[in-house]
């Protein structure tokens, strides 16, 4: 058996079977290389030869013919060439540009290396790096090259770009200005990338978080809408006693150019409640890092998106943010842990934006908000929604039961509504650190109550 049809037809390409102590040859292929031929009938055979990637010099080898005439024999053909050098080729052979997806505020520094494969040196040329939304130019940079020496390379670099809106762009980069090139085909480069709000969903290891203590990719707990997910403890159940472990964004995201910043993200989480804390931080320079959220007890059941403001740290002056997930276990109980997926960037106010048909539904149902920031240090926000007007009443407790504060009475209209508490009782005093409560009454109506951890 010299050939085996795997195909679904004659003119498929063949399994070479038979030949021994040869080797095939990438660059040469034959169309219907294999078939049926009628008696007193001919067929024709395209034999391409791809010299693309070959270098200069020699090259041998041959085409076997095989039938099922047992007399005949096999037949070959020699194929022998010399690949000589062109008197001029300039070439594209790296590029440095974004893959297929993009996250928004994450610096992109395009680049190429550009080769002289020609005869001759080459001069005053140039190289073009340029960008297009829907065919809508946004970016453009040209690098002029004074020389290129013959077998030199040279590597150039572009002006740093940096995206602030989900789309999809095209980039290309161009040689011109070029004399007698002989190939076109690789003058040119062209990619497409989406560029999406999605920092990361874990599905493939892209390198932009530092793992410490525990915290690992894992799809032995179902992602959020795909197979992967970060876990607290690399998916093993239960997660350690006494640990300290953090999943930080190491890139950092460039807010130099933006007046406001969200960060959300999708969770799963089931720990000992108001023991084992899994907190969300962020900071402006890696050294100071402030508590934002916090994910503690049950709430393993469905995946939930949390928001995080971050525009107090852009108003600040900062010129980078840096986000982290911090889990703190104590010596007992361990339990299944916390589960991160769909971690997204915006550089706006994204609650009252982007999410504005998220909260549609609220405004049709009663509902008590967590508080904002939570953990907090002495202020926080309580939102809550009213289906109707009514006669609202909103006190905060401590863990004992005993009443701290009576922060709001009075009458109300459908709607939004919040309200903000410095940290201190009906006495004007400052509260200590613990865990606190905060219930909401419409008299006759609805009433609800939530934790709230306050930290100094």
């Amino acid at each position: 058996v010299i050939f085996e049809n795997n195909g679904d037809n004659y003119y498929n390409d063949m399994k070479v079977d038979g030949f021994s102590n040869q080797r095939l040859v990438d660059w040469l292929s034959l169309s219907q290389s294999a078939g049926l031929i009628p008696p007193q009938d001919s067929a024709s055979i395209s034999i391409t030869v791809n010299t693309r990637q070959l270098l200069p010099g020699d090259y041998n080898t041959k085409i076997v013919f095989s039938s099922n005439d047992s007399t005949a024999g096999r037949k070959a053909i020699a194929l022998n060439f010399n690949l000589a050098r062109p008197e001029h080729d300039i070439g594209i052979t790296q590029v440095w540009l974004p893959g297929g997806a993009i996250p928004i505020l994450f610096p992109i520094e395009p680049g190429a290396e550009i080769v002289n494969a020609g005869l001759n040196d080459e001069a005053d040329f140039t190289v073009i790096c340029q960008v297009a939304d829907q065919g809508q130019p946004i970016y453009s940079d040209t690098v002029f090259v004074a020389s290129l020496l013959t077998d030199q390379s040279k590597v150039v670099t572009f002006k740093p770009l940096m995206l602030f809106q989900s789309g999809e762009l095209e980039f290309n980069i161009t040689l011109e200005n070029l004399v007698d090139d002989y190939n076109a085909y690789n003058n040119s480069y062209r990619s497409i990338s989406q560029v999406s709000n999605l920092v990361d969903n874990f599905e493939s290891a892209t390198g932009f978080w530092k793992f410490e203590g525990g915290w690992g990719i894992t799809n032995q707990l179902q992602g959020r809408n795909s197979q992967y997910a970060a876990h607290v403890n690399n998916g093993n159940l239960p997660y350690e006693n006494n640990m300290n472990a953090t999943m930080t964004f190491i890139p950092g995201f460039d807010v130099s150019a933006v007046d406001e910043l969200t960060l959300t993200f999708w969770t799963r989480y089931v720990t000992e409640a108001d023991k084992d804390i899994c907190y969300v931080e962020a900071s402006g320079n890696q050294t100071t890092w402030t508590k934002l959220d916090s994910l503690s007890g049950f709430g393993f059941t469905n995946w939930s998106e949390r928001i995080i403001p971050l525009t107090n740290l852009v108003k600040a002056g900062y010129q980078k943010v840096w986000v982290r997930f911090r889990f703190v276990s104590n010596e007992s109980i361990g339990m299944a842990g916390v589960l991160i997926d769909d971690v997204s960037i915006y550089p706006d106010a994204t609650v009252s934006v982007k999410n504005q048909s998220m909260l549609e539904p609220l405004l049709e149902q009663w509902q008590l908000l967590q508080n904002y920031p939570n953990p907090f240090n002495l202020n926080t926000t309580f939102s809550y929604n009213m289906v109707k007007s009514g006669d609202v009443k909103l006190s905060i407790y401590n863990i004992n039961g005993k009443l701290v504060r009576d922060l709001l009475q009075q009458k109300q209209s459908a709607g939004l509504h919040s309200i903000d508490w410095d940290g201190r009782d009906n006495n004007g005093q400052l509260v200590g650190t613990g865990i606190y409560l905060y219930r909401l009454e419409v008299k006759g109506k609805f009433m609800s109550s939530k934790k709230m951890i306050l930290l100094k």
